[in-house]
């Protein structure tokens, strides 16, 4: 095989390594990642490989390191790190060798021929541009703070970032989207910070237009939050749902010369074209849509 995980972290040189959680988490009820390697002490919002990395000397990293070192998982309702799992099981990493491109996830190595990789490339230029206008984001901008802006400018978007509701029969609540325009499309936003968070951002698009689809329950739970916009209740209090009017956007805070998502390692690809896939069997349409950024 072409280079190892070990080589090229040690070297920091791998732009398609990161970290991402081996098995999905609840997201309603997340407050923070920890590792072991500071005893479990500092608290952070995101898994991040270079967060992980600061706090050894890469120049011991090894195999066995990666698998004793831990990511822990703090929750809302306690101080306690509860869940915990080796860092190998978190590890993302792609290499070619021969022509083909072998991935590390999970803990598990994969072997992807490349005329699998040219199809999901294709897949993924197959998905269009949304025609939605939304403004730069401002440098820093949070995520919650750029929709918050967004949806008190523009009178035709509706706030329903952080509008969880559960679905019948689910352990979590879902978030239906974090904007709803008055054209029916709701719109997922996310700054491009790390593989692993867009990642989520693509399986959450799928769960929560899977929700509107098939439970009239969790629907009438998202019109009770749009009390304040009428016209916005009204695209999903129809007794029969058409998921055919409406549009999933993809919203991705990026700087401008960004080659988004070509630039996307082959694993978050495959993510997203599975999304778009799924979505497309329910009818929905779906897009993708860059915000600029400074």
């Amino acid at each position: 095989m072409g280079s190892t995980p070990i080589q090229d972290l040690r070297a920091g040189t791998s732009k398609s390594a990161y970290l991402a959680t081996p098995k999905p988490i609840e997201w309603d009820r997340f407050a923070a990642f920890n590792y072991s390697t500071e005893g479990h002490a500092d608290d952070y919002a995101d898994l991040d490989l270079a967060h992980y990395l600061n706090t050894i000397d890469t120049g011991t990293l090894s195999i066995n390191k990666l698998v004793k070192d831990r990511i822990g998982t703090k929750y809302t309702d306690s101080d306690v790190t509860r869940e915990k799992w080796p860092v190998y099981d978190s590890l993302v990493y792609e290499t070619t060798h021969k022509g083909n491109l072998y991935a590390l996830s999970a803990g598990e190595w994969y072997v992807i021929e490349q005329i699998y990789t040219r199809q999901i490339e294709s897949d993924i230029k197959q998905i269009p541009a949304s025609g939605l206008k939304l403004p730069a984001a401002n440098p820093n901008e949070v995520e919650n703070d750029y929709n918050k802006r967004v949806s008190a400018t523009m009178k035709d978007i509706a706030l329903l970032d952080r509008g969880n509701k559960r679905v019948t029969g689910a352990n979590a609540p879902i978030e239906c989207c974090d904007l709803l325009t008055l054209s029916g499309q709701l719109v997922h936003v996310k700054r491009k910070t790390r593989s692993s968070t867009l990642s989520h951002l693509f399986s959450q698009g799928v769960a929560s237009a899977e929700a509107l689809f098939w439970d009239d329950r969790y629907r009438k739970e998202i019109v009770s939050l749009l009390t304040s916009h009428p016209a916005h209740a009204a695209l999903l209090a129809a007794p029969t749902f058409n998921a055919a009017s409406f549009e999933v956007v993809y919203a991705v805070i990026t700087k401008r010369t960004a080659t988004w998502p070509a630039s996307l390692p082959f694993l978050s690809q495959l993510n997203l074209a599975n999304a778009a896939r799924i979505l497309r069997r329910m009818s929905y349409k779906v897009s993708l849509l860059r915000i600029d950024v400074p």
